[in-house]
């Protein structure tokens, strides 16, 4: 999210993806193609819509080195790794679940 309680960009553009027609598919080629910023919206958008799908992509993450730059609210900017991330905020469902409510009303 972003800072004073916005939505940043990244997050309105995932619940944009969310309502789209074949969401699963969009989520898949983040998880495959994007930034590791893009892919943790992918594997949190097929957390989301597509159970099977997620499944499929989550070793990956748990196995990940890969490192992104995270900003949580008014937390400071913060390097993360991206298996340490998916393990503390996706794989519960708690970071999708937070980019998901009142999509909406968006």
């Amino acid at each position: 999210m972003g800072g004073g309680g916005e939505l940043s960009y990244q997050v309105r553009v995932f619940r944009v993806l969310l309502l789209s027609d074949d969401p699963t598919s969009i989520f898949l080629d983040l998880t495959r193609d994007a930034s590791p910023a893009g892919k943790l919206y992918g594997i949190c958008g097929l957390y989301l819509v597509d159970p099977n799908a997620f499944e499929q992509e989550q070793a990956k993450f748990e196995k990940s080195d890969e490192t992104v730059t995270t900003f949580f609210g008014c937390e400071e900017l913060t390097d993360q790794k991206v298996s340490a991330l998916f393990r503390e905020q996706i794989l519960d469902g708690s970071l999708p679940q937070a980019f998901k409510r009142d999509a909406s009303s968006d």
